[in-house]
């Protein structure tokens, strides 16, 4: 299942070098970026269904669904008290302010 990503990934990977040589480095990144994602969805692709090995399925591995909520609340309320300091922060360096 993951070999036609991995496919995808060599010729991405190949690609980036040919294009490398030219100087065009936005297209070198986005090749580059696309060769690492689709490595990586490859590996996931070709695990499917398990998570470590054959010993753990995603089935296995699933948590209540009351746990996923708190997880959801807990990263809202974090997201609400540092969200106003990481804002302040950029501003204070976009003016100069910072030291």
């Amino acid at each position: 299942m993951g070999a036609p990503l991995l496919v995808v990934s060599g010729l991405c990977g190949l690609a980036a070098l040919l294009l490398l040589r030219r100087g065009s480095l936005p297209a070198v990144r986005t090749l580059a970026a696309i060769a690492v994602t689709t490595v990586v969805g490859g590996w996931g692709a070709a695990q499917y269904p398990y998570l470590l090995g054959t010993h753990l399925t995603i089935q296995q591995a699933a948590v209540p669904t009351a746990t996923l909520w708190v997880l959801i609340l807990v990263s809202c309320v974090a997201v609400v008290l540092v969200a106003p300091s990481l804002l302040l922060l950029c501003s204070l360096q976009l003016r100069r302010k910072l030291g």
